[in-house]
C-alpha cells in the first residue's frame, strides 16, 4: 500500500527537493549564519565541558560505531528524577555538529535548561557522503531510514545507562530533511517518541509510513518557504486522521532553521512537547 506515497514524495521532492542544497535562502536581516549546510561553522571544536560523562552535566561529544553525535545535559539534571530526552536531526548537506552550533545559536540549550530536558544531535552515517542525507535518501528507500534509526534508538538506550531518561519523554524535531527523515523513520517508531516535530518540511497529504499510533506532531515552516504548500497538506491531513497537531508559520522566512527559530522559539517548541508524554 505504500506505492501511491513513494511515487508523491518523489513529486513533491523534484525542483526544490531533498537532494538539492538546503541552504538558507530567506532575505531576513538576522545576523544567523544558519544554512542546512551552513558555510560550516562546524570546526569540531565541541569539547567535554565535563570530565564526567558517566551521569555528568555539560556538553559532551563522542562518537560509536562511526556516528558521531552531541549530548547536552542540563545543570538542571537531577540524577533521582527520570530526564526527558529531545533528538534533533540535521538537514541535508548538514553535519551533526554543525547542526548542534546552529540549534545551540537559536536558544535550544537555554530552553533545555528551564525544562530539565537532555538533548541529543546525532550525525547520519549515510554513504552519501558527497551530500549527506539521511539513510535511504535521495532513493526513498524507507527500510535504510528505519535501520538507521533504529541505530539512533540503541544509542538513546545506551544513554538511558548513563543517565536517568524518562522513557515517556523521548521526543524528535528534524529540519528539511531530518524533517522527512522523521515522517519515515520517526512514524515507524510511534511507540517510542512521544512528540514529532517537523521543522521546514512537509511530504503532502498521506502517510509515508503508518503510524502504529496518532501521536501528536508539530510543524513550523516560512511563509515563503518551497515546501509551505506541502506542510499545510501534511498538517491537514494528519489533523483528519485523528493527530493532534500544531501549525507555526513565520512570515517572510524562506528555508531557514534560524529563521523559523525567530517565531518558533525553543522555548514554545520544547513546552509542547513535553507536556505530551507517552
Amino acid at each position: 500500500m505504500r506505492w501511491l506515497p513513494i511515487v508523491l514524495l518523489l513529486t513533491a521532492c523534484s525542483g526544490s527537493g531533498i537532494d538539492t542544497p538546503e541552504t538558507d535562502t530567506d532575505t531576513d536581516t538576522d545576523t544567523d549564519t544558519d544554512t542546512d549546510s551552513d558555510a560550516d561553522t562546524d570546526a569540531d571544536t565541541d569539547t567535554d565541558t565535563s570530565p564526567v560523562y558517566d551521569g555528568g552535566i555539560g556538553t559532551f561529544t563522542d562518537s560509536v560505531q562511526g556516528r558521531s553525535y552531541t549530548l547536552y545535559v542540563p545543570p538542571t539534571y537531577d540524577s533521582s528524577t527520570p530526564a526527558p530526552l529531545v533528538v534533533g536531526f540535521h538537514g541535508a548537506g548538514d553535519s551533526g555538529s554543525n547542526f548542534w552550533q546552529i540549534v545551540n545559536f537559536v536558544g535550544y540549550p537555554a530552553a533545555a535548561d528551564v525544562q530539565g530536558a537532555l538533548l541529543l544531535v546525532p550525525n547520519t552515517t549515510s554513504p552519501f557522503s558527497d551530500w549527506a542525507n539521511w539513510s535511504g535518501n535521495p532513493n526513498n528507500d524507507f527500510a535504510a531510514m528505519e535501520g538507521e534509526m533504529d541505530q539512533i534508538l540503541l544509542l538513546v538506550d545506551d544513554i538511558g545507562q548513563h543517565w536517568n531518561l524518562d522513557p515517556d519523554q523521548l521526543h524528535a524535531f528534524g529540519f528539511s530533511n531530518g524533517g522527512l527523515f522523521l515522517g519515515v523513520a520517526g512514524f515507524a517508531n510511534a511507540d517510542r517518541f512521544a512528540t514529532l516535530s517537523v521543522v521546514s518540511y512537509g511530504w503532502g497529504g498521506f502517510y509515508i509510513v503508518p503510524p502504529s499510533r496518532n501521536l501528536p506532531v508539530q510543524f513550523a515552516i516560512g511563509s515563503d518557504d518551497g515546501f509551505a504548500s506541502n506542510v499545510l497538506s501534511t498538517e491537514s491531513f494528519l489533523d483528519g486522521q485523528g493527530h493532534e497537531t500544531r501549525l507555526i508559520t513565520a512570515p517572510g522566512v524562506g528555508h531557514s532553521f534560524s529563521g523559523v527559530s525567530g517565531t518558533a522559539a525553543p522555548s514554545d517548541l520544547l513546552q509542547w512537547m513535553l507536556s505530551r508524554p507517552l
